[in-house]
C-alpha cells in the first residue's frame, strides 16, 4: 500500500480498508464509522422492505444481527423483499441457522454476501465465482463472455 501514496507529506490522502492498516506511515490516523443508531438501521430496513412495518421488535432484532450496519441491513432486505411469503422471524430463524454471525463489520458483510450469493440462480453463481478468477479490477462484456464460454449478448438469466 505505500508505493501507491503520494510521496508529498502536505497531500492528504484518505484510505478505506475493512482491515486495521498498520502498515501506514506515522502521521495517520484512523477512523472507524459508528454503527448506525438503532431508529435509523430500524427505519432504513423498513424504508427497503415496506411490508416489515407491522414486525417493529422482529426488525429491531433483525438489525441487530446485522451489526447495524448499512451494508448488511440494505442486503438483508433485499433478500427478505425476494421472498414475499416469509416473516422477519423467517429471516431471522434463516440468519442465526445459517452463515450470518453478524458479530463484526468483517464477519458481518462477508456473511450478508454469503446469504446473497446463495440466493442468486446457478448460472449467475457460477459466473461470480468465475468472475472472482479475473485477475483486474474491471472486466469488460467481452472478457466476461471469455470466462463463461457464451457469446457477449447472452443473458445469464
Amino acid at each position: 500500500m505505500t508505493p501507491l501514496l503520494p510521496g508529498n507529506p502536505a497531500c492528504l490522502t484518505l484510505i478505506t480498508s475493512r482491515r486495521r492498516r498498520g502498515d501506514l506511515p506515522g502521521g495517520t490516523a484512523s477512523l472507524r464509522p459508528d454503527q448506525l443508531p438503532a431508529d435509523d438501521a430500524r427505519d432504513m430496513f423498513v424504508v427497503a422492505a415496506e411490508r416489515a412495518i407491522d414486525e417493529p421488535s422482529a426488525v429491531e432484532e433483525l438489525v441487530e444481527l446485522c451489526g447495524r450496519l448499512p451494508l448488511a441491513i440494505a442486503i438483508i432486505a433485499r433478500v427478505y423483499t425476494e421472498h414475499p411469503s416469509w416473516t422477519v422471524a423467517d429471516l431471522i430463524a434463516e440468519t442465526r441457522d445459517s452463515v450470518l454471525r453478524l458479530f463484526a463489520e468483517q464477519n458481518s458483510v462477508a456473511a450478508a454476501f454469503d446469504v446473497s450469493v446463495r440466493y442468486l440462480p446457478a448460472a449467475r453463481r457460477r459466473f461470480l465465482t468465475l468472475l472472482g478468477l479475473h485477475p483486474g479490477t474491471s472486466i469488460d462484456p467481452y472478457a466476461a463472455a471469455a470466462l463463461t464460454g457464451r457469446d457477449h449478448s447472452v443473458s445469464l438469466g
